[in-house]
């Protein structure tokens, strides 16, 4: 919930009026990564007016942070091409638990990808002020 209210937040002040029809949706995307991600290109679905983001969320080892997970429980995956994303940088020290560094992150993903843009049926969504 407290992702959905910073976009919601994010979008005020925004003429939204052409799209508001639309949903945009940031679906998270949690893995092993060196960095915070949001896909450049995201998806479009018309026929059903939607709009998708992904943001990706690096998921830290035990060896990265307290709450972390055991390298074991990682499924083996080639390395995501950064060159598809705008990327983030980061660091686990400064949250104390799982859910902490999901919404940090989430939150940072929805900043950068208004920050950068986002284009919805011919309008472009864009601020540079993020709470």
């Amino acid at each position: 919930m407290e992702i959905h209210r910073h976009a919601e937040k994010a979008i005020q002040g925004m003429d939204t009026s052409m799209i508001s029809d639309w949903t945009l949706a940031f679906p998270l995307v949690f893995g092993k990564s060196e960095w915070i991600g949001v896909y450049t290109r995201g998806n479009t679905y018309p026929t059903t007016k939607e709009r998708e983001i992904s943001i990706v969320i690096p998921i830290p080892t035990l060896e990265q942070a307290k709450y972390g997970v055991s390298r074991k429980k990682f499924a083996v995956r080639p390395d995501l091409d950064a060159s598809k994303f705008i990327t983030l940088g980061i660091d686990y020290s400064e949250y104390e638990s799982i859910e902490d560094w999901i919404i940090a992150c989430a939150k940072k993903g929805i900043n950068a990808a208004f920050k950068k843009g986002i284009k919805i049926n011919g309008v472009t969504l864009k601020s540079s002020n993020h709470a």
